[in-house]
Parts: structure tokens; C-alpha cells; sequence
């Protein structure tokens, strides 16, 4: 003969008033109730994770390009000209009679008799690996389940989850390295000159120089970079697959899950470093290149559940994902988010339904 809960379904309310009558025994300290409901065909996940294994390979391959402003032609009158130690303008007078009031420069050094010397630097050779691990990431787990087959304490089914993670990684190390440098120069005609550092105005009022460049040989001098190479970015990751649920015990119950797993990844590389020459004078350069990227895998989990009341778990799951790499930055600057063997733990509570 069936058993009474096989004869009669249990309904909905009945389901919320066994559950409610469980939390208020909880509440009070009791003992928890005898009865598990199984009669759930979906459920819903949601808790906190901690991500593993994920670091990020910043690699720099010189000859480097510098990001800056050309510092102008030479022998042409009236141009804009900018520099590492200082710049050289077009002024309200449109420079009339060839000089302009609007000009600067950084350091004693750059008087060379009756010249201003200016110098910009185009390039430097650096080739550099350095490794950084984001160490233990939080972030978020959802997943969203039914089953397909039932028999008894084993349910086969699917799921599908969802899980973000923030990483930030950065690479702080200083480079010796190379410097070319352009170097032009401009006369100073004779005037007297203000101290460095000096910073002129576009009025044409003031100290004034000619404002022809005159071009002189490259500069090659070494020194080194400091400052820092940083990759900030979000996984986005998507994963589906086919489930095995198994209640071994009245309120303990493991189940497992493998399938494919798709990310998207935005990211931002940025850097912002100074260069120390050895003649004592510095310049500096910073940037930001950030786009998305789509990575790919897949994953196999296990979650262990345990039932505090009739509709609710709490869970502990644990997960292995691997991922194909995720590249920013490009050719000579480059950050490369290792994803190919990640662990993640995660906590939280299950509501089947």
C-alpha cells in the first residue's frame, strides 16, 4: 500500500507552512524538522566564490615607440614644437619677426651658450617578463538547474551558471634600458635669460627666441624606467552542462556537473612610467589600452548540499575551469591573463522549487 505523502501531493501552501514551522524551530533552537521535501523539479543557486590560479604575463619587446607629441620640424618658422624638457610655441603675434614669447624649459643644463637645447625621446629598447598572481579573488556564483530523469535519490539533469570575477594585476618593476633621443636646438639671441625651470607665456610680451628648430644629431644615453604596468579586468563567465544529483543521506546530497564554459573578459592595460636619464634629467609617458575579449573552455564541478529546511540549502562547491588566455595591449606592450587552470570555492544557499 503507497504511503499517505504518495497518495496525496503535498501543495504549495502546505510546503511554505512546513517550511516557515522549520525556521521558527531553528529560531528557537530546536531540533530541525524530520521531514525532507524532494519533490522539487528546478532549483536556483547563489552564493559568494573565491577564484585560484589566475595570474597575468606582462611582457614588454623593444624596440619600444614612445606615445608623445612629434617635436616638430626643423628649419621651418612658425611651427609648434613640443619636448621632453620644455616647448617652443606659436604665440599671440602669430611669432612676428621670427621670435616667440611662448617657450620653456626644465633644466640649467639646456643652455649651451647662445642655444636652447631640447630633447624628446622616440624610442628605447627594453624586453622584459614578469609574472603576477591575483592570489585568492572573490566574486559571485549563480547557477539555474532542472532535472530530466528521476530515480529515487539519483536525478539526472542540466544547469547553467554564471560567475564574475575582478582582477587587478600589476607590474612594478624597474627596467635599465636605452634611450634615443631627438635633439634641436634654437638661438636664444642674445637675451637674458630666465632661470629653469621657466615657463613662458603665448602673449608675446616677455623673454623671446627664435623660432626656427635646428635639427641636431640623435641622442642615444642610458638610464632607466620606473613606475608601473597595470591590468585591470572582469571575467564574465558562462558555463552549461549535464548534472548528476544524489541524496546518500535524508538531509545530505552531492551533485556534479561538467560541460562547456564561454568568458568575456573587458580589460584595460595601462602604464605609467618615468624615464631617468643619466645626465640627471627625467620625462615620463602614460597610456590606456583597453578592449574585450572572448575566451573559451570548459569546466567540471561538485557541490555538497546540505538541507536546513524543507526548501533551501546551504552549499560548498567546488569547481575546475579552463579557459583559453585573454591578450590586451599589443606587440611591444603586452598583459596576458592566464586563465587555463583556475579553482574556484564557493558558498552560498540552493532553492529548489
Amino acid at each position: 500500500m503507497k504511503s499517505s505523502s504518495q497518495r496525496f501531493p503535498v501543495s504549495g501552501s502546505h510546503r511554505m507552512l512546513r517550511a516557515g514551522g522549520c525556521l521558527a524551530a531553528l529560531w528557537a533552537g530546536q531540533a530541525m524538522c524530520a521531514e525532507v521535501n524532494d519533490d522539487w523539479t528546478r532549483n536556483f543557486r547563489l552564493g559568494a566564490q573565491l577564484l585560484f590560479n589566475v595570474k597575468a604575463n606582462f611582457t614588454l619587446n623593444g624596440p619600444i615607440s614612445v606615445n608623445r607629441q612629434s617635436p616638430g620640424p626643423v628649419d621651418v618658422a612658425g611651427q609648434n614644437h613640443y619636448y621632453d624638457d620644455g616647448y617652443v610655441l606659436v604665440d599671440n603675434t602669430g611669432n612676428a619677426g621670427g621670435d616667440t614669447s611662448y617657450w620653456g624649459y626644465n633644466y640649467a643644463s639646456q643652455i649651451v651658450g647662445d642655444q636652447l637645447v631640447m630633447k624628446s625621446v622616440r624610442a628605447y629598447q627594453a624586453s622584459e617578463t614578469y609574472s603576477d598572481s591575483a592570489g585568492v579573488s572573490p566574486g559571485l556564483d549563480v547557477a539555474y538547474g532542472s532535472q530530466i530523469r528521476d530515480w529515487g535519490k539519483v536525478r539526472i539533469g542540466w544547469e547553467a551558471g554564471y560567475q564574475f570575477t575582478p582582477f587587478t594585476f600589476k607590474d612594478p618593476t624597474t627596467l635599465d634600458t636605452v634611450f634615443l633621443r631627438d635633439v634641436q636646438a634654437f638661438n636664444l639671441g642674445g637675451i637674458a635669460v630666465p632661470p629653469a625651470p621657466y615657463s613662458g607665456g603665448p602673449s608675446g610680451i616677455g623673454p623671446s627666441i627664435r623660432d626656427i628648430a635646428k635639427g641636431l644629431p640623435d641622442e642615444i644615453v642610458p638610464g632607466t624606467i620606473t613606475g608601473a604596468r597595470e591590468l585591470d579586468v572582469n571575467l564574465h563567465a558562462l558555463r552549461a552542462g549535464a548534472t548528476v544529483f544524489w541524496r546518500f543521506q535524508p538531509r545530505w546530497a552531492l551533485s556534479g556537473s561538467l560541460g562547456p564554459a564561454l568568458g568575456l573578459v573587458p580589460g584595460s592595460y595601462t602604464y605609467n612610467e618615468t624615464f631617468n636619464f643619466d645626465d640627471g634629467t627625467t620625462a615620463g609617458e602614460s597610456g590606456d589600452m583597453s578592449h574585450t575579449e572572448v575566451v573559451f573552455g570548459g569546466y567540471v564541478s561538485a557541490v555538497l548540499h546540505y538541507r536546513i529546511i524543507s526548501s533551501a540549502d546551504v552549499y560548498l562547491g567546488g569547481q575546475f575551469m579552463g579557459l583559453t588566455s585573454a591578450e590586451f595591449g599589443n606587440s611591444q606592450r603586452e598583459a596576458s591573463l592566464d586563465l587555463g587552470a583556475t579553482f574556484a570555492l564557493s558558498l552560498g544557499v540552493n532553492w529548489p522549487f
